[in-house]
């Protein structure tokens, strides 16, 4: 079986006119590294730019570069820079006996200058030196291994995770962050500046608190005004077994919350009419009765029951029926008072909880708008129908004291108003008994 082959050693590019000083460099380097990189040369910065673009081409890695400053043609810092611009993450060093200050400065500053030798330079001094940059390239190497796996690990991660140091500072995102918030462009690196890009987005602003001390620990749910829904919490972290700062989680629940929410409507509402079903009105029939008791208010519940439409569902079928009843209900939630509930009860009924009625004569208006509108001609199906409906009405304390009882008697003064003639309404009278069967 062959041998794995292993991996050729770095390259480093030495640059100096004077070729026996060249020459030298390069065994001083062959016998101070022992073999540990290959060394290439070139006699000006026109040759080693054109050598390193020829190494690049074959994958071969440069980690370093030496070259002579006062070279004829290109000088040693212009090359630096140019090369740098090329490869930025290569180390220089810079081989000069007169060296130019502001030369310098400008290729500390453009080119990762590492180091400045004088010439002649010591042999160990040079050996030393490309040694400790070889071994600061290799530990920045290593730390930027680390921090894209890091990132690449943070982005692999479904929630947008966002880090945040002790004072505030933002220290690192993921792309599913970014995503998230519909960020395009570079994010504010202090925490009070991106708090406010990510507010502006929310319904209720102060609803997201991004505060690395005292992180948010239980998940709390955003809602932003594009209709999308956003839950986040956060957890602080240690380094050293210090506190450090926190990381906030975000997570996309939309879909989640639609179908919550969804499901509370479903379970809360009738399906043929879309208003309130039984539970709900039951529900804030409860809440209603002990809000009056606590203001010492009146409250009214009325029965509604549409005379004769067995006949309908009969005659013209039940299409007809249900769109009746989706008209009919429209008619009534156009009478109430704002406050009001209306539901649909069952079958023809419908039941209304108006609170805050001031006095009996208030209730009877509104069951004589409910008369009145339901006894307009309806259009169904290409059929003109003329219905009308029976209201029956009790009142919180004067009728009873709790939901249940209101609700009854309603429902006894209702058949109380079939039996008037229908197409009325009646209220509860004391002594009034439930009816032994049903009106047709």
């Amino acid at each position: 079986m062959a041998a794995a082959s292993r991996p050729s050693p770095p390259t480093i590019v030495c640059v100096d006119d004077d070729l026996p000083l060249l020459h030298t460099l390069r065994e001083q380097l062959l016998r101070g590294l022992g073999g540990a990189c290959d060394i290439e040369l070139a006699s000006s910065g026109e040759e080693a730019l054109a050598l390193l673009d020829e190494l690049n081409g074959e994958g071969i890695s440069v980690p370093l570069l030496i070259s002579d400053h006062h070279m004829r043609g290109m000088r040693g810092t212009e090359f630096l820079v140019r090369a740098h611009d090329r490869y930025p993450e290569m180390l220089a060093i810079l081989l000069t006996g007169q060296a130019d200050v502001d030369a310098v400065s400008h290729a500390v500053n453009r080119a990762n200058l590492y180091r400045l030798l004088t010439k002649p330079w010591q042999e160990g001094d040079l050996v030393l030196t490309v040694k400790e940059a070889l071994r600061r390239l290799h530990q920045d190497q290593q730390i930027a291994r680390h921090a894209a796996l890091l990132q690449a690990t943070m982005d692999a991660t479904p929630d947008g995770l966002l880090v945040l140091d002790l004072d505030g500072q933002v220290q690192q995102v993921n792309h599913p962050f970014t995503a998230l918030w519909r960020q395009t462009g570079p994010l504010p690196v202090v925490g009070a500046a991106l708090l406010s890009v990510l507010r502006a987005q929310l319904c209720i602003p102060d609803a997201l608190v991004l505060d690395a001390t005292r992180p948010v620990p239980h998940t709390t749910l955003l809602e932003l005004r594009d209709g999308r829904c956003v839950e986040y919490l956060g957890r602080p972290y240690q380094l050293q077994g210090h506190s450090a700062g926190a990381v906030y989680h975000f997570r996309d629940v939309t879909d989640r919350e639609r179908s919550t929410r969804l499901i509370r409507h479903q379970a809360l509402h009738d399906s043929l009419s879309g208003l309130p079903n039984r539970l709900q009105f039951s529900q804030a029939l409860v809440r209603a009765v002990e809000a009056s008791r606590a203001t010492q208010t009146h409250l009214a519940v009325l029965f509604v029951d549409l005379d004769h439409f067995k006949r309908v569902n009969d005659v013209l079928g039940h299409d007809c029926g249900d769109e009746l009843l989706r008209q009919a209900a429209r008619r009534l939630a156009h009478c109430l008072r704002q406050g009001d509930l209306i539901a649909r009860w069952g079958g023809d009924e419908f039941t209304v909880l108006a609170p805050q009625v001031a006095s009996p004569d208030e209730a009877a208006a509104l069951a004589g708008r409910i008369v009145q509108s339901l006894e307009q001609p309806f259009h169904v199906g290409g059929h003109v129908l003329q219905i009308s409906a029976s209201v029956g009405l009790a009142r919180y304390p004067t009728d009873g004291d709790d939901g249940q009882t209101l609700l009854r008697r309603a429902d006894v003064a209702l058949y109380r108003a079939k039996d008037g003639g229908r197409n009325g309404f009646a209220c509860f009278r004391a002594g009034d008994d439930a009816p032994a069967g049903a009106a047709a």
